[in-house]
């Protein structure tokens, strides 16, 4: 009996891995995703940005002490050290230089850079966290976000927060950076005016992620050591929650709706999305081990997420949260970010590299040309005039949009859901297409952004209507439409 013991524990791992989570992907599609750089050299990114201006911000955390910062043409332009002199930012009591850790990074309205340190090295800083630290004691040092002028890369001022920050996010009314700091358990409110911390929330063992929807008035930030993601009302920073997401909540992204927000769960492997009326997890889908940064395509329509341990980057429609494709990264992929005009994803190794890839999924046969979604903070108000020649479509401008959302409940409130089937960098593209819709008997719309022209198949005055027409368009055009919420 003891000689068949090795045969039967064979015979258990071979059906193991049969059934594990995704580990039967035969039925993925080719892959629209094509590996077209790889960055090098002395580096160990944590985390990368896009950061306006073609110029991408990678992280080297505490082993490099550096920020890289490269141009689309894969160049690297430009080089920050962390290393500071804390008196020449009037900070007293300290002296000689000090050195921070960069982590993760923001790009501000105003084209500003922020920067998070994990701790300070020097005089003064002899009680640094750590990933292991006790989250929400007093017994840590405190540390800084820089702030950094984009185009010569000086860093402008330095913002003490809380203990070993790591996430941080800007407000896209301008008005307040958040930082979510892992060891003293709270978040961390920075007034961009002021250029200082007006206020701590607490929140718990280790915050991570934030998202911030586009009218900048709720932030949700997931708490790793939690099984919920708090929801902050920015008018008055109270904080309700959303609870039972699972173990480890670490990384999140709202989609260009508002209704939904998908998360990675680090330890379980998965992407959720999440309905935030219901406040449910409606969809799920297994990545790899240890899921971490994810980043949405420029039209929303999918999401593409890092799986560390597994080394892969993974494409998943958003509707559904299908694998759309499965590349294989080098070691440690764990930053990544979508640039909002080419629709390129970079991914930051932390074993030394970037890797780049394009993806070459045709949404329409006539190639639109991804671009970034503009921020949903305003409604739309009909301007009649000759901007368009007739017969040409209707145009909208910007107004200001009323802010009543209950502080309980960030639910979608009178609004209008457009079916859109494509956004272009130029409106005489735009127009094109709008064209060739109004041909066929339909009622398009050409809607303006701030760097782009949406073309609308239809309007909804509900969310199920829009989904429901969402489903017929997708059949029936055989492409990749999507819900605009205004």
């Amino acid at each position: 009996m003891s000689r068949l013991r090795p045969l039967g524990i064979f015979l258990l791992l071979l059906i193991a891995l049969t059934v594990l989570p995704g580990a039967n992907e035969t039925d993925i599609p080719p892959s629209s995703l094509h590996l077209i750089q790889v960055i090098t050299g002395e580096i160990r990114p944590k985390s990368i940005i896009y950061a306006g201006n073609g110029h991408f911000f990678a992280q080297n955390m505490m082993y490099r002490h550096t920020v890289t910062v490269y141009d689309r043409q894969y160049r690297q332009i430009g080089e920050i050290s962390d290393e500071i002199r804390l008196s020449d930012f009037h900070r007293s009591g300290f002296s000689g230089l000090h050195r921070g850790a960069p982590v993760e990074a923001t790009a501000g309205p105003d084209g500003s850079v922020w920067i998070t340190n994990y701790q300070m090295y020097g005089q003064g800083f002899e009680h640094p966290g750590s990933d292991n630290c006790q989250s929400g004691t007093a017994t840590y040092d405190h540390s800084y976000v820089y702030k950094v002028n984009p185009l010569s890369f000086q860093i402008e001022n330095i913002i003490e927060v809380g203990a070993v920050p790591k996430y941080i996010a800007a407000t896209p009314d301008g008005q307040y950076l958040l930082v979510s700091n892992w060891c003293s358990g709270d978040l961390s409110v920075i007034g961009v005016t002021q250029e200082a911390e007006i206020r701590r929330i607490p929140l718990g063992a280790y915050p991570r992620g934030i998202a911030i929807d586009a009218a900048s008035r709720y932030a949700y930030v997931t708490v790793m050591g939690d099984s919920r993601i708090a929801v902050i009302k920015l008018s008055d920073f109270s904080v309700t929650w959303l609870e039972g997401i699972g173990r480890t909540p670490r990384h999140i992204c709202l989609d260009p709706s508002e209704r939904f927000l998908y998360c990675t769960l680090s330890r379980e492997g998965t992407v959720i999305k999440i309905d935030l009326v219901s406040g449910k997890i409606v969809k799920s889908a297994y990545i790899g081990r240890e899921a971490r940064s994810m980043c949405l395509s420029p039209d929303g329509t999918h999401l593409y997420a890092v799986a560390y341990e597994d080394n892969r980057l993974v494409k998943l429609a958003t509707a559904d949260l299908t694998k759309v494709a499965v590349e294989p990264t080098r070691q440690q992929p764990i930053g990544i970010t979508c640039d909002p005009e080419t629709g390129a994803v970079w991914v930051a190794c932390y074993s030394g590299s970037i890797m780049v890839f394009e993806d070459t999924r045709p949404t329409l046969a006539y190639a639109p040309v991804p671009v970034a979604p503009a921020p949903e903070t305003q409604s739309l108000r009909y301007v009649p005039g000759n901007l368009i020649p007739n017969p040409g479509p209707v145009f909208y401008e910007r107004q200001a949009q009323p802010t009543s959302r209950s502080a309980d409940t960030p639910a979608l409130i009178s609004r209008k859901y457009y079916i859109v089937i494509g956004s272009y960098a130029r409106l005489e593209n735009a127009r094109i297409i709008y064209n060739k819709l109004k041909a066929k008997g339909l009622e398009p719309e050409i809607i303006s952004g701030e760097n782009n022209w949406r073309v609308s198949l239809s309007r909804h005055t509900s969310y199920e209507e829009a989904a429901e027409a969402l489903t017929k368009a997708k059949q029936q055009y055989n492409t990749e439409c999507w819900i605009l919420t205004r």
